[in-house]
């Protein structure tokens, strides 16, 4: 027999790159419907970042006053509030990735009519649609991420989401900054709508091919498995407890959740005909309301004083450099959780939540804005960990009804934020960012008394 000419591999060779591929792999959660699903986030997130940055100056535009933004900004957390329990509860009912299809062509309607709205109060009719991208297809997102990955992985898969998600807003609101200085904010927010559209409908055809990709690994799985086998294609280990000799966990129940009720499938599902928050949810909750309550009250108004220091092209920087310093924080972060535990890393991102508005208040020059904005995009370096917190801490069964109720209750608390904040911003910015401050060290304090990983 001849001997093989040419070069050859070794196994040991092949098993290493296959083992630094794997690695790679396992640290950054990298299934492909996963992927599929980041994919359309991205696409998603980069047409809206080219508008969402300067929407409070649109609606200006358009003839609406401090006051009225704050209602709609407080319109926008109600509806937030009111689509969560809904968004996850469908998410259970149809299947994740036909409930995603559904969400991301709802938004579509409202990016519409934002695009030919003749005036400002039209703009809430097309909020009722547009929230239905972000708040209907949270608890998706979440329950796709829990379904397939393992509690110790979910920190890098929600940092892994976080940054694709992100990284178009390091692009896209200079790119809308500088069309918009060309064009006008009238003009130039609605050409992005147009172009938000057409990415919208991009975006839908991703989750189409990773349903069907679902769909088939699903099909492969039964036909290669004993019909008695009632494990889930999706396991990382399909050997059972019994197997494995372990006692079921005591402190994540998503370890000892029955498979077919965890798995991505489109199959509807039967879901409790109450909602109830699991207990290890609520403090957290709790801390996150008192954060997110604080930020709401300013959040929608900062953009109205950074226009007073900075021209709109200065503005795309900031928003860009923010999104940086948030996507340089998400895998360092995601690391230093595995190895001292999540709750550090959170802690880190409350006091940013509770620092930042007055830190961009009183910012009166270029420089000290971006000292502001580093604080505002290192906020995000302890959101992977929370939400895999979420995750952790939700009931398997009906994970994303649970993370959908979260998220009602945190928005349904924090709808008076952009009123009152909108009320102290017309006495004095410098008081309205003081009072958001105070209000979010009270989660940073929740958060450090009454967590625990």
């Amino acid at each position: 027999m001849q001997a093989p000419t040419g070069p050859v591999m070794s196994v040991d060779t092949l098993e290493g790159e296959k083992g630094l591929r794997g690695k790679i792999a396992d640290f950054l959660a990298l299934e492909p419907h996963i992927l599929g699903l980041f994919a359309a986030i991205f696409l998603i997130t980069l047409g809206e970042q080219m508008w969402g940055e300067f929407f409070a100056l649109y609606f200006e535009a358009l003839g609406g006053t401090v006051l009225a933004l704050g209602v709609f900004k407080s319109v926008s957390d109600t509806l937030d509030a009111l689509l969560q329990l809904p968004g996850g509860m469908l998410s259970d009912k149809w299947g994740r990735l036909n409930a995603g299809i559904s969400f991301v062509l709802f938004g579509i309607g409202g990016y519409f009519i934002y695009a030919v709205a003749p005036s400002w109060e039209v703009l809430f009719l097309g909020l009722i649609m547009v929230q239905g991208t972000s708040s209907l297809l949270q608890p998706t997102v979440f329950a796709i991420i829990g379904d397939s990955i393992p509690p110790e992985r979910r920190t890098n898969a929600f940092s892994v989401q976080s940054i694709l998600k992100r990284l178009p807003i390091v692009i896209a609101p200079m790119i809308g900054g500088f069309i918009f200085h060309a064009l006008g904010i009238i003009e130039g927010v609605r050409i992005s709508l147009w172009v938000t559209i057409g990415i919208g409908f991009v975006a839908v055809l991703i989750l189409y091919w990773v349903r069907r990709l679902d769909l088939e690994q699903q099909n492969d799985y039964h036909e290669n498995v004993d019909p008695r086998d009632n494990r889930s294609p999706m396991a990382d280990d399909t050997r059972t407890e019994e197997e494995l000799d372990i006692a079921p966990s005591e402190e994540d129940p998503s370890m000892t959740a029955p498979p077919d009720e965890t798995s991505v499938s489109d199959v509807p599902r039967d879901t409790p005909e109450k909602s109830r928050l699991p207990r290890r949810l609520r403090a957290l909750l709790a801390a996150d309301i008192f954060a997110r309550f604080g930020q709401a009250m300013v959040k929608a108004l900062l953009i109205l004083h950074v226009a007073e220091v900075v021209s709109l092209e200065k503005i795309g920087i900031l928003i860009g450099f923010q999104m940086a310093i948030a996507i340089l924080s998400y895998l360092p972060a995601a690391a230093i959780a595995e190895r001292v535990g999540k709750r550090p890393v959170v802690m880190v991102t409350f006091f940013c939540f509770s620092v930042y508005p007055a830190a961009i208040v009183f910012s009166q020059s270029f420089v000290m804005l971006l000292i502001g904005y580093f604080i505002a995009g290192f906020r995000e370096f302890g959101e992977p960990a929370r939400k895999a917190m979420i995750v952790d801490r939700a009931d398997p069964k009906t994970r994303g009804e649970n993370v959908g109720l979260y998220y009602t209750i945190r928005s349904l608390s924090i709808v008076p934020a952009s009123i009152i904040g909108a009320a102290l911003w017309l006495y004095s910015p410098a008081l309205a960012g003081v009072a958001a401050g105070l209000v979010g060290f009270t989660g940073l304090f929740v958060f450090s008394v009454f967590v625990r990983d």
